[in-house]
């Protein structure tokens, strides 16, 4: 295959593929990371945190996860890309990610990270009873 001036093989294509999968799912595992992170603090201490502490802790848990979507998205997305490029060179090549189990991955992951912040929220105002 042909970019540009340079000629691709098959290869180079299938280990840019691999690459970028491993890196979108190094940023998805830093994700779950920080979501059971925040969720085990909510869980243990939510209760005693006062108004700044939580404020503090929600804003450096909503960078910190948006930062690992953004990292898992743009990596499945680049792996999306070059599969589409293997295509080309082996209709065969067996390839299974796309753009809708990229996008599946990154709303679940976004409805993850707000569920985690409802899970706090519900810590902190519990119903009484």
């Amino acid at each position: 295959m042909n970019c540009g001036e340079e000629t691709v093989t098959e290869y180079e294509l299938a280990d840019a593929i691999t690459s970028y999968s491993v890196q979108g799912g190094t940023f998805f595992t830093i994700w779950l990371t920080i979501l059971s992170a925040y969720a085990l603090v909510a869980y243990v201490v939510g209760r005693d945190l006062n108004a700044f502490q939580t404020s503090w802790l929600n804003t450096l848990y909503l960078f910190a996860a948006v930062l690992a979507i953004y990292g898992f998205h743009g990596s499945f997305r680049a792996q999306v890309y070059y599969i589409d490029l293997i295509k080309e060179v082996n209709p065969n090549s067996p390839q299974i990610m796309n753009s809708i189990a990229n996008m599946g991955v990154t709303l679940v992951a976004i409805a993850g990270t707000f569920a985690t912040l409802k899970f706090m929220w519900d810590v902190r105002h519990p119903k009484t009873e």
